[in-house]
């Protein structure tokens, strides 16, 4: 559903990303291979349902934007016409959360094969940690054209990316050989995760008191 979401916004980095996600489970392979057939009877229902309404929302989103256009004194159909497209996108999103959360019971987690599709990217999965080490050194430009460089001479030569850039002059004398070894280490790039992981499980859920009738 993520891939063919992320095809439909145009949106290449979240399909690679979805593709590696699909990589990681038997079932996942499967819906891969349906989606590149073009082929979607390998989709559960609500997959099928979280897609549509995923395809539904680009288009409302245009009236959003075709409401935003300033109205002199007094509105003359801009906000009025924001209403039903309010409660069109709270219902397409609505079901999409309800569909994938239906797919979430079932996932699984296989957590040598989420090891092996990030040593199959051979560190490209973490250029934007790179770029970012190096441009608040270089700059976010000249970063940008090194990380190109190096992750496309790493996947030409089947290298990893820290190997690739300890070679290059520019980034080397800038990024050490311990930084460089811990480069690759996902444990470490997980940014604000862990936080939000336990708050989502310490949090208590909201319990809502019904009017007496």
């Amino acid at each position: 559903m993520a891939l063919r979401i992320a095809q439909q916004l145009n949106s290449p980095y979240s399909a690679a990303h979805a593709t590696r996600w699909l990589r990681a489970s038997e079932h996942g392979r499967t819906v891969l291979a349906q989606i590149r057939a073009d082929k979607l009877n390998a989709l559960t229902p609500a997959e099928q349902l979280a897609l549509a309404a995923g395809q539904r929302v680009p288009g409302l989103v245009a009236s959003f934007l075709s409401g935003m256009v300033q109205e002199h004194e007094r509105g003359v159909g801009g906000w009025q016409a924001e209403w039903p497209t309010v409660a069109a996108v709270i219902q397409a999103t609505g079901l999409a959360a309800a569909s994938m959360a239906e797919v979430a019971e079932g996932l699984k987690v296989d957590a040598a094969q989420m090891r092996s599709n990030i040593e199959a990217t051979y560190g490209a999965i973490f250029a934007e940690r790179a770029t970012m080490l190096l441009g608040s050194k270089l700059g976010r430009d000249v970063a940008h054209k090194i990380l190109q460089e190096a992750t496309k001479k790493s996947s030409k030569q089947k290298r990893h990316l820290s190997e690739v850039l300890a070679e290059i002059p520019e980034a080397a004398t800038h990024l050490d050989r311990a930084t460089l070894r811990r480069l690759e280490t996902p444990e470490e790039y997980l940014g604000s995760a862990e936080a939000f992981r336990k708050a989502l499980l310490s949090s208590k859920p909201l319990k809502i008191k019904k009017k007496e009738q």
